[in-house]
């Protein structure tokens, strides 16, 4: 859904960017679960944190 959201514009600081592809997923239990992981994975430390798990040839 969210992925939708970003590739059509739906999202007001991706719109005119993109389009975006998955490269990390993460099942969450709820919608407000899923919101807060994605916030914590745009800081600062989830970036470190995606960039320990995934390694910076993705980010």
């Amino acid at each position: 859904k969210r992925l939708h959201q970003h590739n059509h514009g739906k999202s007001t600081y991706t719109k005119g960017r993109g389009p975006f592809e998955i490269i990390y997923y993460e099942a969450c239990l709820s919608e407000d679960k899923a919101r807060s992981r994605e916030l914590f994975l745009k800081s600062g430390m989830g970036k470190r944190y995606l960039k320990n798990r995934l390694g910076a040839s993705y980010l």
